[in-house]
């Protein structure tokens, strides 16, 4: 087995960890549904790229993360509720996605394939999941942001546009990290 190959099944296993121990953290807490949140699902499919040694599944993963990890921490230092194997998946996934995106290099056009991704998991939870828990933002616009957007479908056109400028800025800098060093 090649250095490489070690090194990408050593990501994906503790990536599966990571998944393993928030899913079950999450059912042990009578909270399916929260797994569909994408950011939870995010290490699941970076062990699923890190085995199949697809730079077009990682690249998901650090997209996703890279949205959604400031977006959690806002969240928890405005006081929402932080589970404690949330850290785990938001830095720690990151993190790993982050390395594995730096072995495998990121695809262009990966933000566009995150977009839909994403928009696809949002429909999946409008129809898997309870609308109270607004999984995904699926179903409502978040509290405190109604007053700037006039109707759902304006506040999910204006998400899907932000996480698509987001997610096209992260795969740029990806790829130019990755150009930067291979000149060396």
């Amino acid at each position: 087995m090649s250095t490489s190959t070690r090194y990408l099944r050593i990501l994906g296993a503790l990536a599966l960890a990571i998944y393993a121990l928030h899913a079950a953290n999450h059912l042990r807490r009578g909270e399916a549904h929260d797994l569909l949140w994408i950011c939870n699902l995010a290490p699941g499919v970076l062990a699923i790229g890190c085995f199949a040694r697809s730079p077009s599944i990682s690249a998901l993963p650090l997209l996703w993360l890279g949205v959604g990890t400031p977006l959690w921490l806002l969240d928890a230092l405005a006081g929402g509720a932080v589970v404690g194997t949330g850290i785990l998946v938001h830095l720690g996934g990151l993190a790993l996605a982050a390395l594995a995106v730096h072995h495998l290099g990121m695809p262009r056009g990966s933000w566009y394939r995150a977009v839909v991704v994403l928009a696809l998991v949002m429909l999946l939870t409008r129809i898997a999941t309870p609308a109270e828990h607004n999984v995904n933002v699926a179903f409502a616009i978040r509290p405190g942001w109604q007053p700037y957007f006039p109707s759902y479908a304006v506040y999910f056109a204006a998400l899907l546009a932000i996480f698509s400028s987001a997610f096209f800025a992260i795969e740029r800098v990806f790829v130019r990290v990755a150009r930067t060093a291979e000149a060396r």
